[in-house]
């Protein structure tokens, strides 16, 4: 079949989708589509470097930069994020908030709901997050994000980079650590034809969330299958260091994963890394 993953079908699926809204500042210029890159987030990074000394919100905002395939994806604290051609989409997009507040757990947490939403939308699958940044589709995780703030050269950071890389079908090869990652299909003969479509989407729905200041913590509460669980917390992602054991108990209205000791007392976690806890 022929591969249709560009700009201009990205528009018209992106313009089908949530008619009766209208995303502020975002139009088709602010779309670029690769055949294959680096890195997405690397990509956005460089462009707010190049911007000089004077940051232009309207010029930057929204911009949106996808990919067929990643050579360098990457991942949290580091890790390389598995990104080969014929499997997924992996795109990133640049927020600015519309006040000075930037909180990187609540942005990621919106990615995550919206991501949620458009694979549940196209494929018609049910969804889980694991928080902070994971999607899952049964027992496997279909979707990671990672989102950077950049740092001008004042020393302010105007905005965040979001970067999210999702499965659609993908075949584990014997040389890769790949965990629980997976598909949302085991097999797919053609998983570039949902491409379009899903970037579409997922870019509307994280749009209206923010756009909108919609309350979707709530949402994010249910999908998640921490809550209730005994989990291992890395204070420091990628560590072993100082890790202690830990109940989850809720999502805070600020995407805090909120735990309880063993000891009773309670903290809200808002960086660092969990397990489910293996008795």
């Amino acid at each position: 079949m022929q591969d249709d993953f560009n700009e201009e079908t990205f528009w018209k699926d992106f313009a089908s989708y949530k008619k009766d809204f209208v995303p502020e500042d975002f139009s088709i210029d602010k779309v670029h589509i690769f055949d294959s890159i680096d890195s997405t987030n690397s990509e956005l990074l460089r462009r707010l470097e190049n911007a000089g000394d004077f940051f232009d919100k309207k010029k930057y905002d929204k911009m949106l930069v996808a990919a067929k395939s990643q050579s360098a994806g990457r991942g949290r604290v580091g890790r390389k994020f598995y990104s080969p051609a014929n499997t997924g989409i992996y795109f990133s997009l640049i927020h600015v908030p519309k006040t000075d507040a930037l909180n990187p757990a609540k942005i990621t947490a919106a990615a995550a709901v919206a991501v949620s939403r458009a694979i549940e939308k196209v494929f018609n699958v049910r969804t889980k997050i694991k928080w902070v940044n994971d999607i899952y589709v049964g027992e496997k995780k279909v979707s990671g994000i990672l989102a950077e703030g950049f740092c001008d050269r004042h020393g302010t950071v105007p905005c965040v980079v979001v970067g999210i890389g999702i499965n659609i079908a993908m075949k584990k090869n014997a040389d890769e650590n790949l965990g629980k990652a997976g598909g949302i299909f085991d097999s797919c003969e053609n998983p570039e034809e949902y491409r379009s479509k899903l970037l579409a989407t997922c870019t509307k729905e994280f749009f209206y969330i923010l756009d909108n200041d919609e309350k979707f913590i709530d949402e994010y509460r249910a999908k998640s299958f921490l809550t209730g669980k005994n989990v291992t917390v890395s204070p420091l992602a990628g560590t072993k260091d100082g890790t202690y054991t830990a109940k989850v108990l809720d999502i805070t209205d600020s995407a805090e994963l909120l735990v309880q000791l063993d000891d009773g007392t309670k903290k809200e976690l808002s960086s660092g890394e969990v397990t489910l806890h293996e008795n």
